[in-house]
């Protein structure tokens, strides 16, 4: 089954897909998915959901099977069987601010994460090959996410001030 490029790109009132069960296709948290589980087709670009969880036997995210998500803030995506994250996979999900790359993922699509414009800090890259880190910054992704991001995050400030030892100690008086 081959769901055409962008065939949802710009549906924003795509909301839900009904549950149902096929002979080549399956419903789960909202998603169409392969029969089987192993390939991921669409998710609804004005699904309600912020927050998607990816079945364990997912091998493959298709092509612009995100794009649009308006509401969606973060995906887990499970870190066994995927491989591949389809052609603008995650293009436009404007909102989007987590994500994990597991080291198992092997290609990334062309502007699979194009316009993630709040995706920065909240990228968990296990693969941090500089071949792979190439293929990301060349699929759209924001470069800062590739950085380290202890340098946009808040650090502990080490307050010192002189601390008297009867605060310390105190003192019982009977």
């Amino acid at each position: 089954m081959n769901i055409e490029f962008g065939v949802f790109s710009g549906c924003e009132r795509f909301s839900t897909i009904p549950y149902f069960k096929s002979e080549f296709m399956i419903v789960e948290n909202g998603a169409l998915y392969s029969f089987d589980r192993s390939e991921l087709y669409v998710f609804p670009p004005a699904s309600p959901y912020s927050f998607l969880s990816l079945p364990d036997k997912l091998r493959s995210i298709g092509q612009s099977s995100f794009i649009g998500c308006k509401n969606l803030d973060s995906i887990l995506i499970p870190d066994n069987l995927v491989r591949s994250i389809g052609k603008s996979a995650f293009a436009y999900c404007i909102n989007f601010r987590m994500i994990n790359i597991p080291s198992c993922i092997e290609s990334i699509g062309s502007d699979a994460f194009i316009g993630c414009c709040r995706l920065h800090c909240g990228l968990s890259i296990q693969n941090r090959t500089k071949t792979f880190i190439s293929t990301l910054i060349s699929s759209g992704l924001p470069i800062t996410c590739i950085r380290n991001c202890s340098s946009y995050t808040c650090r502990m400030i080490h307050y010192n001030k002189d601390l008297h030892l009867s605060y310390l100690f105190p003192i019982i008086i009977m």
